[in-house]
């Protein structure tokens, strides 16, 4: 499969499973240069519209969950689980910008709600990382194909651990190419998959996480984007070559 587009992405080190693909952790744009601060709203096409527009049935904001000073004023403890941004939907009681475009307290919505990712060119996609997918909040993540045809991941309330409470890691990554299930760091219920006769996994257009309930979605995998002629100079300037790590 062969996506080109003029914006950059860097390739995943030492993850064999995912050779290739290329790893959008929200925190820069992606044009790869512009970084995304804690609290920032984001807007599409704004930050993201080069290899794909985001929609939400809310409002989505950055959550920084490695900084817990930042989010002191009433923010979600459950997302603090040390991973640098996080893409959340913003809790409807905490809108106040201070700051154009800057949400004061960045806090995830209680009641959940949809992300779409809809890709500008047909993709192949790796994996996700899920945040505070416990208590009575399960996760379901539909992948859909440029014929219309989709794969179905539905992810229970177990997938993760409590991060104040029950110890690691509070998150964890949900394979997009498999389609056996998958059990959690929190354990109990594996995922369950179903799928359309004919579903293409190298040709998606469109990825929706729909939460049941607060969370927030990191380290979207998607397939490595070949550079343009004078882009080179663009990704080495990037810092996407480093790669944040990827949880043992």
């Amino acid at each position: 499969m062969n996506l080109t587009h003029t914006a950059i992405a860097a390739l995943v080190i030492g993850a064999p499973a995912l050779a290739g693909f290329a790893n959008i952790d929200f925190s820069v744009e992606d044009d790869f240069l512009t970084p995304l601060v804690n609290g920032q709203e984001i807007n599409s096409p704004g930050e993201f519209g080069n290899l794909f527009t985001i929609t939400s049935t809310g409002r989505l904001a950055i959550f920084d969950t490695s900084d817990p000073g930042a989010n002191d004023a009433g923010g979600d403890p459950d997302l603090l689980v040390n991973q640098g941004n996080a893409l959340i939907i913003q809790n409807t009681g905490m809108l106040t910008q201070s700051t154009a475009d800057i949400f004061n307290t960045p806090n995830d919505s209680a009641g959940g709600g949809s992300i779409f990712f809809n890709f500008l060119q047909p993709a192949e996609l790796g994996s996700v990382d899920l945040i505070d997918v416990d208590d009575a909040n399960g996760v379901t993540v539909t992948l859909t194909d440029d014929m219309g045809r989709q794969r179905v991941y539905n992810v229970p309330n177990s997938f993760t651990n409590e991060v104040n409470t029950d110890g690691p890691a509070g998150f964890d990554t949900l394979s997009l190419l498999d389609t056996m299930p998958q059990l959690g760091e929190g354990g109990g219920t594996a995922t369950l998959v179903s799928e359309d006769m004919g579903y293409d996994a190298t040709r998606v257009l469109t990825l929706e996480v729909d939460l049941a309930g607060s969370g927030g979605v990191d380290n979207l995998f998607i397939e490595s984007i070949v550079p343009t002629p004078g882009a080179a100079a663009l990704f080495a300037c990037s810092g996407l070559a480093m790669i944040r790590r990827r949880r043992a």
